[in-house]
């Protein structure tokens, strides 16, 4: 069950802090609690979490870490590579639709532009799901 409840503690933890972010920049949405991108990834935070809960309980040389790790390194490029295109495709087209006549520009939908994260936004969210995975672990133990 730790291996569910921390890194899903984490996550929600993590997307309470970007929310916290976007609040005090004046960026908050509805829409972003549920969504994508944004500083922290909570995507990543989840995963360096799950990785890190294996590791402590299980050690680095478990199946099931080998397993979260690979996991992992594919969330991150995910993240940062293919889902970071296709927001900046959505941005280009979005501008592109526009710049349409009205009577034109009403028969696109509007794409969402923030679907990936910014090598930056995915390091914090790893730094912050092994701090945060820790932190839970040390109040796992002392309860």
């Amino acid at each position: 069950m730790r291996f569910f409840i921390i890194p899903l503690l984490v996550m929600v933890v993590t997307q309470g802090i970007k929310m916290l972010i976007e609040a005090s920049k004046g960026t908050f949405e509805w829409s972003h609690v549920n969504g994508y991108g944004g500083m922290p990834s909570s995507h990543a935070a989840l995963a360096t979490s799950l990785s890190y809960t294996i590791a402590y309980f299980e050690g680095l040389a478990s199946p099931a870490f080998a397993v979260s790790l690979i996991l992992l390194v594919i969330l991150l490029r995910d993240a940062t590579g293919y889902r970071y295109q296709l927001g900046i495709h959505g941005r280009i087209l979005n501008g592109l639709i526009k710049e349409l006549p009205d009577r034109k520009e009403y028969k696109y939908p509007i794409l969402s532009e923030r679907i990936g994260h910014t090598p930056a936004e995915v390091t914090v969210g790893v730094i912050a799901g092994a701090m945060l995975s820790a932190a839970i672990i040390a109040l796992w133990h002392a309860v």
